[in-house]
């Protein structure tokens, strides 16, 4: 599980993001770089007269990351839910991300203190 907040500012516009995402380990292994996992997460986006829910989806395998997100305006004003859409527009997000190592990670690292 991977809880999350994020608040964003820039002049006069501002964004708070929070949510959860679950991942689900499709292949087990204990060596991370051959693990498979199942990403699944909703996120709510509150703004000054805006409330949006952000469904999303990811896999990731060898360092290699693929997500999807869909934007979707529930309403024009924070308590009023109209239908989905509103006077805000929908938005897909597609996101590619490799996250690995230069070199190989070894077993046997220690560290010497000559305390002991």
């Amino acid at each position: 599980m991977i809880p999350g907040i994020l608040y964003q500012n820039q002049a006069d516009a501002n964004e708070t993001n929070f949510g959860l995402t679950v991942g689900f380990h499709i292949v087990r292994d204990p060596d991370p770089t051959k693990r498979a996992t199942f990403y699944v997460g909703l996120w709510n986006r509150l703004n000054t007269g805006n409330y949006t829910l952000i469904p999303k989806i990811g896999f990731e395998y060898k360092g290699f990351r693929a997500g999807i997100a869909y934007d979707a305006a529930l309403g024009s004003q924070l308590g009023s839910y109209q239908s989905i859409g509103g006077p805000y527009a929908q938005a897909f997000e597609i996101a590619l991300s490799y996250t690995g190592f230069l070199t190989k990670l070894k077993e046997d690292h220690w560290l010497f203190n000559p305390r002991y």
